[in-house]
């Protein structure tokens, strides 16, 4: 077998996952019924090979033909897909791959590695083949000839080892036999294809001075480039095709330019017709501005790193619509059912709610830390901030107590250990409607803050509440406990100012309209030398679609507070105190803003200047060096010219123009469908609504021609113009 080192290229992302997978499918080798379950549950069109011709299901499986559903020709997103599905049906581990650089996949039309009707005997045989494959058994040999004499079992054998074990098992497909060729490396004939033949050659191919430095998967890179004319060796260099690098280099350098519009001006606007990649590029220009390190230009690589970044908070996502209001984007009041203990619904009741803006601009103060000596370490993305008596003011030995050990108490130990969520209304009033003790015992969530009340105006520590509620006898008068960790403690802070001039009153526990920026700036004033942690890095909101929704009405007074300068930490910074919860805010410096903009819609609401004024705009036109097809770039330029000669003279031809996206397809029958059931459409929308100014009559002499993949000729119809001519000129 083969010793090869491991190659750690990240280009290679998929290795690490297809042999989990292997892993995970032996389990199923004396479970096959369960294991077909599991594949006949899958999506249709994934499986749809694995039937026989009058649809039925097949009545058992190898594992190589489930290696199968994802490695035939399907485009690469299917593949990634079906890999996050089997993923999560397996329990994979490994991450999901982002390439599938290196794999030879199967065909179509026989992607199966048994025969229909040789079903009873050809599964076993795969299964024992797989298993000696994957414990490197003695018994692979002959297993491997077992295998080898079953019908349709040709070189396709080393394609499935390979899936499997890629670093042990080269596959000898046509690219790969033709690309050791070209290097004086002769493969064996197909006939002489047995286990010993084939584990020979491995082992000789890995003493050729050639290839030692080179694992299976590079090998098997390689040979795809050379058969795609990719391949331009020189002393042992690859020199990629320059048309793909120039692509490369023209998209970074966009990402480049829109990211440096970004970092300057904070807010930006992507706009353009649809289909030109705004909200495609969104997400690369998001990765760059936070200084991620990958390949802007590998969508499937930058998606992942996108998705980690929005479940870290770090990247936010809306899109706007019509009724997208203040209350949905900044703070409202929204409703909220309550229920007893049983799930009995007891009343409705309206609060204070943050939107997503709130919570961007927090999570941009706070960051995940779950360090020990970060201040704020535990603190939920939307905290309550409450006031807590403590015995009551000034010294006393509850105080003492909490203090020193980490924790508040409250009183009322006549009522004993009673679940007050549970109890009815009427009950509760007979209690004495003390709400106090329902909010220590539920209203207060870990993660929230505490402010624990010295005096009328002063408090004495600030702490983070991280236990549930407990109801320990031995407090004597004060048996309620809720842990807290005190971040700052035995001060004096008058908070009069900050608490909108309120003084704290007697009940023992309540909400304190406090922004969190204030608690920030006390603890850093009692606490300058310890670890803040504090959110520097950027986080990013995108809105598609932002001119879908009343921008004005839906940011409201925070219009203002989205210039550079006008935020936290700029040169005039700005507060405003929000009209629900009534905390002082501001929008902190490391906010920024993506919106994306389609100029050819009409029925939307426009930007006021005050709008526009706060965002820079960044046209993205339509890029026909995207589009691969010859036909389908014919049909671009076609088109183009179309909508240029009947574009209104208040429109430039980059908002009008029909994107690329609608002409990048694998295969004529994709683009004829594209054509005419995506841009045809799109095209008499814009006649309608005035957007061209041809008639819909000169539109359809050319829909015709479109739909046919067929590049419009008006020549007939100038000679008839011409003939007409000529023949009032004769009567003349």
């Amino acid at each position: 077998m083969s010793t090869q080192s491991k190659s750690d290229n990240p280009q290679f992302t998929w290795v690490k996952f297809y042999m989990e997978l292997a892993d995970k499918l032996l389990t199923f080798k004396n479970r096959r019924k369960e294991l077909l379950k599991i594949i006949y549950s899958l999506d249709d069109s994934w499986v749809g090979f694995l039937h026989l011709p009058n649809g039925k299901e097949y009545s058992d499986i190898d594992p190589f033909s489930v290696y199968s559903i994802f490695n035939r020709g399907i485009q690469n997103s299917t593949r990634i897909t079906i890999a996050k599905e089997f993923k999560k049906i397996f329990g994979i581990k490994s991450p999901t791959p982002v390439d599938f650089t290196g794999i030879p996949v199967m065909n179509n039309q026989s992607a199966t590695f048994f025969y229909r009707d040789n079903i009873a005997t050809d599964i076993l045989p795969l299964w024992e083949l797989f298993e000696a494959a994957i414990r490197d058994s003695k018994d692979f040999i002959p297993l491997f000839d077992s295998v080898r004499s079953q019908r349709g079992i040709k070189w396709n054998i080393t394609i499935a080892l390979y899936w499997i074990r890629p670093y042990e098992y080269m596959t000898l497909d046509g690219n790969s036999r033709d690309y050791l060729l070209s290097k004086g490396v002769e493969v064996f004939s197909e006939q002489d294809l047995t286990g010993n033949m084939y584990l020979d050659f491995l082992n000789s191919l890995q003493n050729n001075s050639q290839f030692r430095t080179k694992d299976f998967p590079t090998i098997s890179r390689d040979a795809w480039r050379r058969s795609h004319g990719l391949d331009n060796q020189e002393e042992g260099i690859i020199i990629e095709n320059n048309e793909s690098l120039i692509k490369d280099e023209e998209f970074n350098k966009k990402v480049d330019e829109i990211a440096d519009v970004l970092g300057f001006k904070k807010n930006i606007i992507l706009q353009g017709a649809p289909g030109t990649g705004k909200t495609y590029i969104t997400a690369a220009v998001a990765l760059k501005i936070m200084g991620i390190e990958v390949e802007l230009s590998n969508h499937q690589a930058v998606m992942q790193r996108y998705k980690e970044l929005v479940k870290a908070k770090q990247i936010f996502f809306t899109t706007f619509h019509q009724s997208t209001d203040y209350e949905d984007f900044v703070e409202g009041l929204k409703p909220e059912i309550s229920k007893d203990k049983e799930g009995n619904t007891i009343g409705l009741t309206y609060k204070v709610k943050p939107g997503i803006f709130q919570n961007v601009c927090k999570a941009a103060v706070i960051t995940e830390n779950s360090g020990e000596d970060a201040v704020l370490s535990g603190i939920n993305s939307n905290p309550t901030i409450w006031k807590v008596s403590l015995e009551g003011t000034g010294e006393n030995l509850t105080r003492t107590d909490c203090l020193q050990n980490g924790y508040i108490r409250i009183g009322w130990n006549q009522y004993g250990d009673v679940d007050f969520n549970s109890l009815s209304d009427s009950k509760f009033k007979r209690l004495g409607g003390k709400s106090i003790l329902r909010s220590f015992q539920s209203r207060m969530k870990i993660g929230d803050i505490v402010l624990s009340c010295y005096s009328a105006q002063e408090i004495d520590a600030i702490g983070i509440i991280t236990g549930e509620y407990e109801y320990r006898n031995e407090g004597g008068l004060y048996p309620r406990y809720r842990k807290v960790r005190w971040i700052v403690k035995n001060i004096r802070e008058n908070i009069l100012d900050i608490n909108h001039g309120h003084t704290l009153v007697q009940p023992t526990v309540y909400k304190l309209k406090i922004s969190l920026s204030d608690i920030v700036n006390i603890v850093k004033k009692h606490s300058p030398n310890i670890t803040f942690s504090r959110n520097e890095k950027p986080v990013i909101l995108i809105i598609d679609e932002i001119n879908r929704g009343n921008v004005s009405k839906v940011f409201g007074e925070l219009v203002t507070l989205l210039e550079k300068d006008k935020r936290a930490d700029g040169d005039h910074p700005i507060t405003v105190t929000l009209p629900y919860s009534k905390e002082e805010f501001s929008v902190p410096s490391n906010v920024y803003i993506i919106g994306t903009m389609n100029t050819t819609d009409r029925s939307t609401g426009t930007l006021d200047y005050a709008i526009r004024r706060r965002f820079a705009f960044v046209t993205l036109p339509a890029d026909r060096e995207a589009i691969q097809l010859d036909i389908a770039k014919e049909l671009f330029d076609d088109i183009e010219s179309f909508i240029e000669d009947n574009c209104p003279k208040d429109m430039d031809i980059d908002d009008l123009m029909i994107g690329h996206s609608y002409f990048m397809t694998e295969d004529e029958d994709e683009l004829e469908l594209k054509i005419k059931y995506e841009v045809v459409p799109l095209l008499k929308e814009y006649c309608n609504d005035g957007l061209l100014t041809c008639s819909l009559d000169e539109l359809n002499e050319r829909i015709e021609a479109w739909e046919n993949l067929e590049i419009f000729d008006d020549s007939s119809v100038e000679t008839e113009d011409e003939t007409d001519y000529d023949e009032d000129e004769d009567q003349e």
